[in-house]
């Protein structure tokens, strides 16, 4: 909630969102350049500020983010589920404690 206990309004969504996007690996998806978490409160801002009429990127930026993840190590293919974090940026080095 906002200051006072209030919604944040349409645009701070927005402006949230298309802040975080900004910081999106734009070749890997996810936050930094380093260690990959699964993040899943910066993709939920991501979408909603998308809902909420962000700019288009805002929505790529979630999209690759997740098709990454899914694609990638973090993503148990046999055993189902995802690994808590990546070591590595590109979502290759699972760590493998398993957490979602």
């Amino acid at each position: 909630l906002a200051k006072g206990g209030e919604p944040p309004t349409r645009e701070e969504v927005i402006r949230a969102g298309e802040q975080i996007a900004a910081e999106v690996d734009t070749e890997h998806g996810g936050l930094g350049r380093g260690a990959k978490f699964p993040m899943v409160s910066a993709l939920l801002a991501l979408l909603r500020a998308h809902r909420r009429g962000a700019e288009p990127q805002v929505l790529e930026r979630a999209r690759l983010t997740l098709d990454r993840m899914a694609a990638g190590a973090l993503y148990d293919q046999l055993g189902g589920g995802f690994h808590r974090y990546s070591v590595d940026a590109e979502w290759s080095v699972p760590h493998f404690e398993k957490m979602l």
